[in-house]
């Protein structure tokens, strides 16, 4: 699941709304540029339907209701039930848009990652994960850890994390290179990640259980590479 955007074609007037989120997009050999996620259709009697998405908001005056999906509790709550056409993706969006009002910070992504580790002095780690990353749907990766410590166990751990940085969270930032420590101790392991040592990228911490050397003791610290799709 992906951002969906309105698109319109400035040579003929023509709008579509599709998966997306790019500036332009090419469809039947026409350009199409990204007008956001609310459009305002007129009915032809000098009102219009006013869409966020796909869901008619309002019927009326032209009228932009991005703002009103975001910020307009009865609106939220009515755009993030069961029965809205709203892609899920979008659901989660405004879930969590609603739960910031009250003041809860919510993680940009969170997910579930299986590990095994193989680490005497020097030695690898190899990651699997799927999540949600907000405002970009699910993701799946894959991620290779080389570094220094002593773990030979296999885990499985709960992932949540922040990004800082000046985009939007999305799956093209969160793949690539990043610095990790892991420590254990008994059956609890306890793994940090960040993209960036200056605090501008992604922050992401996993707890979780472990099986074999981390049952009594051991961690490690390295780099790691992820590739996320």
């Amino acid at each position: 699941m992906d951002i969906d955007d309105w698109y319109k074609n400035t040579e003929t007037g023509a709008v579509l709304w599709q998966e997306g989120h790019a500036k332009q997009i090419k469809v039947g050999g026409y350009t199409y540029d990204n007008i956001g996620e609310s459009y305002s259709q007129p009915t032809g009697d000098g009102k219009y339907v006013n869409y966020f998405q796909n869901y008619p908001l309002t019927i009326g005056p032209e009228h932009d209701v991005t703002d009103m999906a975001y910020c307009d509790k009865s609106t939220r709550t009515k755009l993030i039930r069961r029965d809205s056409p709203l892609p899920n993706s979008h659901k989660i969006d405004l879930f969590a848009s609603n739960v910031a009002s009250r003041g809860i910070s919510t993680p940009d992504m969170v997910g579930l990652q299986f590990s095994a580790n193989l680490f005497i002095g020097g030695g690898l780690s190899v990651d699997v994960g799927v999540g949600i990353i907000k405002g970009d749907g699910i993701y799946g990766s894959f991620s290779l850890s080389p570094g220094s410590g002593y773990d030979f166990s296999a885990s499985v751990g709960l992932c949540s994390g922040h990004y800082n940085g000046s985009d939007a969270p999305s799956k093209d930032n969160f793949r690539g290179l990043s610095y990790n420590v892991s420590a254990g101790a008994g059956s609890i392991f306890y793994q940090h990640s960040t993209s960036d040592l200056r605090g501008n990228g992604w922050n992401v911490s996993t707890h979780g259980v472990s099986m074999g050397s981390g049952t009594f003791l051991g961690g490690s610290y390295g780099v790691s590479y992820s590739w996320v799709w």
